[in-house]
Protein backbone atom coordinates (compact mmCIF):
# COMPACT_ATOMS: atom_id res chain seq x y z
CA UNK A 1 0.00 0.00 0.00
CA UNK A 2 1.64 3.10 -0.71
CA UNK A 3 2.22 5.89 1.51
CA UNK A 4 0.62 8.95 1.76
CA UNK A 5 1.60 11.72 -1.66
CA UNK A 6 3.98 14.58 -1.14
CA UNK A 7 0.61 16.91 -1.44
CA UNK A 8 -1.42 15.58 1.17
CA UNK A 9 1.65 15.61 4.03
CA UNK A 10 1.88 19.39 3.00
CA UNK A 11 -1.67 19.76 3.18
CA UNK A 12 -1.46 18.17 7.05
CA UNK A 13 1.50 20.22 7.75
CA UNK A 14 -0.21 23.66 7.09
CA UNK A 15 -3.39 22.51 8.77
CA UNK A 16 -1.32 21.61 11.81
CA UNK A 17 0.64 25.15 11.52
CA UNK A 18 -2.56 26.83 11.30
CA UNK A 19 -3.51 24.99 14.55
CA UNK A 20 -0.42 26.22 16.16
CA UNK A 21 -1.05 29.81 14.95
CA UNK A 22 -4.55 29.84 16.10
CA UNK A 23 -3.72 31.24 19.28
CA UNK A 24 -1.76 34.25 17.74
CA UNK A 25 -4.58 35.41 16.21
CA UNK A 26 -6.21 37.81 18.96
CA UNK A 27 -2.75 39.24 19.54
CA UNK A 28 -3.02 40.73 16.11
CA UNK A 29 -5.35 43.09 17.67
CA UNK A 30 -2.49 44.17 20.29
CA UNK A 31 -0.57 47.06 19.04
CA UNK A 32 2.97 47.83 20.76
CA UNK A 33 3.43 50.29 22.90
CA UNK A 34 4.61 53.77 21.48
CA UNK A 35 7.61 53.67 23.78
CA UNK A 36 8.18 50.31 22.66
CA UNK A 37 7.78 47.27 24.79
CA UNK A 38 11.21 47.04 26.20
CA UNK A 39 10.88 50.46 27.93
CA UNK A 40 7.00 49.50 28.56
CA UNK A 41 7.58 46.97 30.53
CA UNK A 42 11.17 48.02 32.41
CA UNK A 43 9.22 50.95 33.42
CA UNK A 44 5.81 49.08 34.73
CA UNK A 45 8.72 46.73 36.62
CA UNK A 46 10.40 50.01 38.47
CA UNK A 47 13.69 49.23 37.07
CA UNK A 48 16.21 51.46 35.66
CA UNK A 49 18.20 51.80 31.98
CA UNK A 50 21.00 51.10 34.20
CA UNK A 51 19.95 48.46 36.06
CA UNK A 52 18.70 46.57 33.64
CA UNK A 53 22.40 47.24 31.84
CA UNK A 54 24.04 45.97 34.31
CA UNK A 55 21.58 42.40 33.51
CA UNK A 56 22.78 42.76 29.84
CA UNK A 57 26.48 44.16 30.08
CA UNK A 58 25.78 47.01 28.59
CA UNK A 59 25.76 50.70 29.81
CA UNK A 60 22.32 52.54 30.27
CA UNK A 61 22.99 54.70 27.11
CA UNK A 62 22.83 51.58 25.59
CA UNK A 63 19.75 50.25 26.76
CA UNK A 64 18.57 53.51 25.98
CA UNK A 65 19.64 52.89 22.10
CA UNK A 66 18.06 49.23 22.29
CA UNK A 67 14.96 50.77 23.14
CA UNK A 68 14.71 52.87 20.50
CA UNK A 69 15.85 50.64 18.29
CA UNK A 70 12.83 48.05 18.94
CA UNK A 71 10.40 50.77 19.36
CA UNK A 72 11.44 51.65 15.41
CA UNK A 73 11.09 48.14 14.43
CA UNK A 74 15.52 48.55 14.10
CA UNK A 75 16.48 45.72 16.16
CA UNK A 76 17.32 41.76 15.79
CA UNK A 77 15.14 39.04 17.60
CA UNK A 78 18.63 37.85 19.53
CA UNK A 79 18.68 41.23 21.02
CA UNK A 80 15.25 41.22 21.96
CA UNK A 81 15.52 37.57 23.20
CA UNK A 82 18.36 38.70 25.69
CA UNK A 83 16.81 41.84 26.68
CA UNK A 84 13.75 39.94 27.35
CA UNK A 85 15.65 37.51 29.47
CA UNK A 86 16.92 40.51 31.11
CA UNK A 87 13.46 41.38 32.72
CA UNK A 88 12.33 37.99 33.47
CA UNK A 89 10.17 37.44 30.20
CA UNK A 90 10.21 35.21 27.20
CA UNK A 91 10.20 36.75 23.40
CA UNK A 92 7.17 35.13 21.78
CA UNK A 93 8.22 35.39 17.94
CA UNK A 94 5.25 34.03 15.52
CA UNK A 95 4.28 35.35 12.07
CA UNK A 96 0.40 35.36 12.11
CA UNK A 97 -1.91 34.85 8.95
CA UNK A 98 -4.84 37.31 8.95
CA UNK A 99 -6.99 34.16 8.46
CA UNK A 100 -5.94 30.87 7.99
CA UNK A 101 -2.79 29.26 5.98
CA UNK A 102 -5.39 27.26 4.16
CA UNK A 103 -7.84 30.55 3.52
CA UNK A 104 -4.28 32.03 2.00
CA UNK A 105 -4.21 29.27 -0.50
CA UNK A 106 -7.81 28.94 -1.87
CA UNK A 107 -7.88 33.18 -2.15
CA UNK A 108 -4.71 32.45 -3.80
CA UNK A 109 -6.36 29.46 -6.27
CA UNK A 110 -8.93 31.95 -6.66
CA UNK A 111 -7.14 35.21 -7.89
CA UNK A 112 -5.24 33.16 -9.94
CA UNK A 113 -7.70 31.49 -11.90
CA UNK A 114 -10.23 34.39 -12.12
CA UNK A 115 -6.91 35.75 -14.05
CA UNK A 116 -6.33 32.75 -16.33
CA UNK A 117 -10.11 32.89 -16.84
CA UNK A 118 -10.67 35.92 -17.65
CA UNK A 119 -7.70 36.36 -19.80
CA UNK A 120 -9.46 33.28 -21.69
CA UNK A 121 -13.00 34.81 -21.64
CA UNK A 122 -11.66 38.28 -23.25
CA UNK A 123 -9.58 36.42 -26.26
CA UNK A 124 -12.54 34.86 -26.92
CA UNK A 125 -14.56 37.74 -26.74
CA UNK A 126 -12.47 39.44 -29.04
CA UNK A 127 -13.07 36.50 -32.05
CA UNK A 128 -16.80 36.76 -30.86
CA UNK A 129 -16.94 33.50 -29.30
CA UNK A 130 -17.90 35.37 -25.85
CA UNK A 131 -19.13 33.60 -22.58
CA UNK A 132 -21.35 34.07 -19.69
CA UNK A 133 -20.80 35.34 -16.53
CA UNK A 134 -21.73 31.65 -15.19
CA UNK A 135 -19.53 30.26 -17.46
CA UNK A 136 -17.19 32.50 -16.34
CA UNK A 137 -17.62 31.52 -12.73
CA UNK A 138 -18.30 27.81 -13.08
CA UNK A 139 -14.66 28.22 -14.81
CA UNK A 140 -13.23 29.36 -12.69
CA UNK A 141 -14.85 27.56 -9.97
CA UNK A 142 -13.37 24.41 -11.41
CA UNK A 143 -9.94 26.14 -12.59
CA UNK A 144 -9.99 27.00 -8.46
CA UNK A 145 -10.21 23.52 -8.08
CA UNK A 146 -7.79 22.25 -9.76
CA UNK A 147 -4.96 24.65 -8.94
CA UNK A 148 -5.87 23.72 -4.93
CA UNK A 149 -5.33 19.84 -5.83
CA UNK A 150 -1.82 20.48 -7.48
CA UNK A 151 -0.66 22.73 -5.03
CA UNK A 152 1.88 24.21 -6.67
CA UNK A 153 4.43 26.38 -5.71
CA UNK A 154 3.74 28.34 -8.92
CA UNK A 155 0.37 29.93 -7.15
CA UNK A 156 2.17 32.08 -6.02
CA UNK A 157 4.70 32.97 -9.24
CA UNK A 158 2.75 36.10 -9.97
CA UNK A 159 2.01 39.17 -8.01
CA UNK A 160 -0.73 38.85 -5.43
CA UNK A 161 -3.63 41.07 -6.04
CA UNK A 162 -5.42 42.79 -3.16
CA UNK A 163 -4.10 40.94 -0.45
Amino acid sequence: MPGPSRKSLRRLKLRQLDDRLRPFQALRSVSAPKIGWLAEVRTCLGMTAEQMGSRLGLTKQRVGALERAEAEGKTTIASLRSAARALGCELVYALVPRGSLEEMVEHRAQAVAAEMVQRTAHSMWLERQGTSPQEVEAQTKDLTEKLKAEWSSRLWDAPARGR
